[in-house]
């Protein structure tokens, strides 16, 4: 018997169920869940499991010396920005997009959901208009801030731009899970609402010893600004107004363990169990300033963990300012705000959760395809 319930197709980068893939599967997961609660979804992954093919869409392509070469063609004589190219040139790229059509003909959803850049580059490359796309960063605002000298001579950040703008015009509504790039992308003349990301609070399990905690993959750019600033600008400064009270600071994910000879920092590399690490911290500090996009999703996994934050207001309020988060947007303000907690006679009492299972933030992807579903106009 056919399920009453609207079919969605959820095309994304990763299978979430692989929380490998870091903090695009951790949202991506929680949307899904909330999803599944109205509609009948079906995931459609463009990375697949290593277990399911020898050959992967890839994503990094530095190691790969034909493909970095292949891409930068690509980049010079077809003017596509790296962001395109990189994948582009890929046969499994060319498979999988051969196997989202087929997918679609067999079986055809009601609606259709694209998740982060790739979903919706493939599913312009399939000629599908998405009734929703949720943006998880806006691109150009990556290129800017992170691109090579070669990439910005033959500019890129310029063709990024356009090419962004061109496939965000292409979905019926955008959702952005960062409430600036929400603004960023109406800027450009397209509508876009900022959404929540479904959390489920518990309280914590807090270690003998203080101790600050950071945890990311160590080759995501933001991940390793913000590590360089824990160890090299504020641990300094704690150990000065601190002495030997000073917080050790934990870092966990793949390659921090190139700071394990550093005085103050354990470094634990990729983790298998993320209950452990929260279990070791009392804060998760996060010294992300300047231009950002996105949201930090280490700053929601921390709250969701019943983990206290220090992190700049602006990545707060683009989190949809949950509980438990302190503003800090400066390194001083920072060490300030990690002396006052750790000097608190109460020190976790404004951290604790206030409603157990809470949702926190704005509208939920959910509503917005409820919306879509029932033929409201956004």
């Amino acid at each position: 018997m056919r399920s009453l319930k609207k079919s969605v197709l959820f095309v994304t980068t990763y299978d979430p169920q692989s929380q490998s893939w870091g903090g695009a599967s951790w949202v991506d997961t929680r949307i899904i869940d909330d999803l599944s609660s109205t509609f009948e979804v079906r995931i459609f992954a463009i990375v697949q499991d290593a277990s399911l093919t020898r050959s992967p869409v890839p994503l990094e392509i530095k190691a790969r010396p034909a493909a970095a070469a292949s891409t930068i063609l690509r980049m010079v004589f077809l003017r596509e920005p790296y962001q395109e190219a990189k994948f582009r040139f890929s046969r499994s790229w060319k498979q999988r997009r051969a196997d989202l059509t087929s997918e679609i003909r067999i079986n055809p959803p009601d609606l259709i959901v694209t998740s982060q850049w790739p979903g919706l580059l493939m599913a312009e490359q399939a000629g599908l208009y998405p009734n929703l796309h949720i943006a998880h960063n806006v691109d150009t605002v990556l290129a800017e801030n992170f691109d090579p000298a070669i990439f910005h001579a033959i500019r890129n950040v310029a063709r990024m731009r356009e090419r962004e703008k061109g496939l965000l015009r292409r979905p019926v509504a955008i959702a952005a899970i960062s409430r600036s790039d929400a603004r960023r992308i109406s800027d450009w003349g397209i509508p876009a609402r900022p959404i929540s990301i479904p959390l489920t609070v518990r309280p914590a399990t807090r270690p003998s010893t203080f101790a600050l905690g950071f945890i990311g993959k160590t080759s995501w750019p933001p991940n390793r600004t913000a590590i360089d600033g824990l160890v090299g600008d504020l641990l300094p400064i704690l150990k000065s107004r601190l002495g030997s009270d000073a917080p050790r600071i934990i870092l966990a994910g793949r390659g921090s363990e190139q700071w394990a000879n550093s005085p103050g920092v354990e470094a634990w590399g990729e983790v298998a169990e993320l209950d452990r690490f929260y279990r070791s911290i009392d804060l998760v500090v996060i010294p992300r300033t300047g231009t950002t996009t996105g949201i930090s999703v280490k700053l929601m996994e921390a709250v969701e963990h019943g983990i206290c934050v220090i992190a700049p207001s602006n990545l707060i309020e683009d989190a949809g300012s949950p509980p438990g988060c302190i503003p800090a947007d400066t390194i001083p303000e920072m060490a300030t705000a990690v002396v006052d907690f750790s000097r608190s006679q109460n020190r976790l009492s404004h951290c604790e959760p206030t409603e157990h299972g809470s949702v926190i933030g704005r509208i939920s992807a959910r509503d917005l395809l409820e919306e879509l579903a029932l033929g409201d106009n956004l």
